[in-house]
């Protein structure tokens, strides 16, 4: 008996376990769910039929005399009729109509549930962008677009809406609260980590290095997806956004989602002008400028010494960028760049406190005071004499008679100061006084290399050319060169030996700056734009458009927009250095396109050369295997036997209007200046005829489809589907992905076949896009091709 009860037990809990595992589908679902719509009507002659179809997707399911047929899996009838979902899809969302027959086909029930699958939401990121004082929170999903959005401080509410952003003033973000989102649909929720948000300054013009800062962009830019480029034009680093995607040369720089520059943590390297530039999601340069920043390093403490003859030196190491202030009492008394303060006896004898202050315009520092005495100068001037007389050994007092006493001791200066007080002329120094007495000897030395000229008692020695001693001591050169760049110094001696005069001299020499010429190079949609110089490296080159002045600095290059080279202007650079300047001739840039493999007729495009040929002079040949033609480029002329060719600086062929004729392989050889060969190889096009299609083609016709309404917003994205075979071929910002051999899609979204075969029968469904992705034409087209014996029926 009790193991009847068992078994009774364990079915019952079988029995229990089977209805609860089978949930009844609600109308809204979580995706992966497993579920049951039930029939209303329940299903009692199971010898009848029961059909469910899916309204959307014509997807459907039949019970019949038991067997199941569907052409759509995961998908059950119970034995009562009910519709199970094994495992619930987005797909499966819609409306499903059941229709229920009796064992003799008469209907007995019929009618329509709906459901709608919603697939789990995301753990959602908290994004920030800076704005004018601004800051712009996104709740980043990535592309999901059912989700609510609700936005949080400190854990309560305070926005719920589709909108994925929140707009932060800056009052709101100085009151250091964190802040968070959640995204929900009727089935899921998920928040994200709090953040809070700190307000990044705008950079002024002068900043203190390890700044965190921003450089706002002149005007928001709405369009997306969008183009910003930021060029740093003293180093040439540069930043580029593009659809949310960064790319750079440097470190520590970003670009935020409205187009302004952040800079994590300022750099001395960082100091210089910056250029932007940025297009909208067509390419088009909507807007253009630049922005410039000085960064200085922190001013140091000064440290306040007082030197011989009452004078005061205010020592900042060897920073020149700083400002020096005077103060005594602490009231300024001088203020330039002169870190050197000349005390008479007077204001020594005042006793007052004495200061100094070194500065930049981001920051300052004071150093301590000092009390100066005359007292303090008499014990300072004490131990002058002695280091004096210790340093000149025992020199005798009447080898000074002709200058200051003090002069003959500068060792017992300190170094530092005396550079600075002579450069400033509070110790004047010069080769003095004409050199009356011929007896005397005189020493000139080249820092850099060591060369020297000596004159001792009217004989000269030396191991240089091209420089001679005059009678006084002057150095004179017959013809300068680069070589004698640098410092001389010099050094004169009594007839007695003893020294009486010690200086330096410096001097540059530059090389006359030569012509320059302009060349260019094209590079995806761009053209870069060369001031040639050769190996010149000391030259500041200028750009000019149409004459004016558009760039200035040691930058070679300068890039042009699609757009610019549009305008249609000249363009020229001169290149200079302090002693000369020299201006290239004009030229005026055309935008060529990269010849593909399959050329239209007429069309203008150019053959890019594999390796960029940089040596000069070069030779690059190229030659048309078909016909022999050639043509060939050799400093810069050029020689050729056929028309409608030329070759660019940098070696690419160019096809100014492509025939029936350039059909073929194209071998390259390039040269360097010295007649070696440095790069071979081949490249190859076919040039074809463009007709439009009619409905009815013999087999091999090359023509095209043209689109009905001709797009002309780019990027664009044009999708063509063979509805026959499913084979697709799919253009988008200019790159083509296919399945499809022997055909092509045109700029302007027509379809071309290069040779129609019989595969290529059927109709052609055609969809366009724009750059936001919203689809803005669409339709078919139809042809129908014929084998070359078979007659074609009008």
């Amino acid at each position: 008996m009790s193991c009847q009860y068992s078994l009774l037990f364990l079915f019952l809990c079988g029995f229990a376990a089977h209805t609860v595992s089978t949930k009844t589908c609600g109308r809204e679902l979580l995706e992966g769910t497993s579920c049951t719509i039930k029939l209303p009507t329940k299903n009692t002659d199971t010898s009848g039929e029961i059909i469910w179809t899916h309204l959307s997707s014509g997807a459907f399911i039949l019970r019949s005399t038991g067997k199941i047929r569907t052409n759509t899996p995961d998908l059950t009838v119970d034995e009562d009729g009910s519709l199970t979902f094994k495992s619930a899809s987005l797909n499966n969302t819609g409306k499903y109509r059941y229709t229920v027959f009796n064992a003799e086909g008469s209907q007995i029930d019929a009618g329509e549930k709906e459901m709608n699958v919603y697939a789990k939401a995301p753990k959602p990121t908290v994004m920030f962008g800076y704005d004018d004082g601004y800051v712009n929170l996104t709740c980043d999903t990535g592309d999901r677009t059912d989700l609510t959005v609700s936005w949080y401080k400190e854990g309560k509410i305070i926005q719920n809406e589709k909108n994925p952003k929140l707009l932060l003033t800056s009052a709101q973000v100085q009151e250091n609260e964190p802040y968070s989102c959640s995204v929900s649909n009727p089935v899921s929720n998920e928040e994200s980590n709090s953040v809070t948000v700190s307000l990044i300054k705008t950079c002024g013009k002068e900043l203190l290095e390890g700044t965190s800062c921003t450089i706002q962009l002149p005007r928001r830019n709405n369009e997306k997806p969008n183009e910003i480029r930021w060029i740093n034009l003293s180093s040439g680093d540069f930043i580029h956004r593009s659809n949310g995607t960064i790319k750079t040369s440097t470190t520590g720089l970003t670009v935020e989602e409205d187009g302004s520059l952040t800079f994590e943590s300022v750099s001395l390297k960082n100091t210089g002008k910056y250029r932007y530039t940025v297009f909208n999601a067509e390419g088009s340069q909507i807007d253009a400028g630049e922005k410039e920043i000085k960064v200085y390093a922190k001013a140091p403490k000064p440290n306040l010494t007082f030197q011989v003859m009452s004078m005061l030196s205010c020592d900042i190491g060897k920073r020149t960028d700083l400002t020096v202030s005077w103060y005594v009492d602490g009231k300024i008394i001088q203020n330039e760049k002169n870190p050197i303060l000349l005390l008479i006896s007077a204001q020594v004898q005042q006793n007052k406190p004495y200061s100094c202050t070194a500065s930049n315009p981001v920051s300052s520092k004071e150093s301590d005071s000092m009390t100066i005495s005359q007292k303090t100068e008499l014990l300072i001037v004490k131990r002058f004499w002695i280091c004096c007389f210790q340093k000149s050994n025992e020199l005798p007092i009447q080898s000074c008679i002709f200058i200051p006493l003090w002069l003959c001791c500068t060792p017992c200066l300190n170094k530092d100061m005396w550079k600075r007080a002579t450069r400033r002329n509070v110790l004047h120094h010069q080769l003095p006084r004409r050199n009356i007495d011929k007896s005397n000897e005189i020493k000139w030395v080249h820092v850099s290399s060591h060369d020297f000229i000596h004159w001792n008692n009217g004989k000269i020695k030396k191991n240089t050319l091209g420089a001679k001693m005059e009678e006084d001591g002057s150095l004179t050169f017959e013809s300068v060169s680069l070589k004698n760049s640098g410092k001389y110094t010099y050094t004169v001696f009594t007839a007695e030996g003893s020294q009486i005069d010690a200086g330096e001299k410096e001097m540059n020499v530059y090389a006359k700056a030569p012509k320059p010429t302009v060349m260019f190079g094209y590079d995806d949609g761009f053209v870069n734009l060369t001031c040639d110089t050769g190996d010149r490296t000391d030259l500041t080159v200028s750009w000019y458009k149409e004459g004016k002045i558009i760039q200035n600095d040691k930058t070679p290059k300068l890039l042009l927009t699609s757009a610019q080279v549009q305008e249609n202007k000249p363009y020229s650079c001169s290149v200079s250095n302090p002693v000369s300047n020299e201006q290239s001739d004009s030229v005026t840039v055309s935008l060529l396109k990269t010849c593909g493999k399959m050329q239209l007729e007429r069309t203008s495009c150019t053959i890019k050369l594999p390796t960029k040929n940089y040596e000069k002079p070069n030779e690059i040949i190229w030659i048309h295997l078909s016909s022999g033609d050639f043509i060939l480029r050799n400093k810069g002329k050029i020689r050729t036997n056929t028309p409608d060719l030329t070759v660019e600086e940098d070696g690419s062929l160019t096809f100014h209007s492509a025939s029936l004729n350039n059909t073929g392989k194209y071998r390259y050889t390039v040269f360097n200046a010295e007649g070696t060969q440095i790069d071979a190889g081949e490249k190859e096009i076919n040039v074809y005829v463009l007709k439009t299609c009619g409905k009815e083609l013999l087999e091999g016709t090359s023509c095209t489809i043209k689109l009905p309404t001709k797009n002309y917003e780019k990027p664009n994205e044009i999708i063509w589907i063979h509805l026959s075979s499913g084979d697709f071929i799919l253009r988008n910002k200019g790159k083509i992905r296919t399945n499809i051999p022997d055909l092509t899609v045109e700029e302007d979204g027509s379809l071309t076949f290069h040779s129609a075969s019989l595969n290529n029968t059927g109709k052609y469904r055609y969809t366009v896009f724009n750059a936001e992705g919203s689809q803005i034409v669409a339709g078919e087209k139809e042809i129908n091709v014929y084998d070359k014996k078979e007659p074609m029926e009008f």
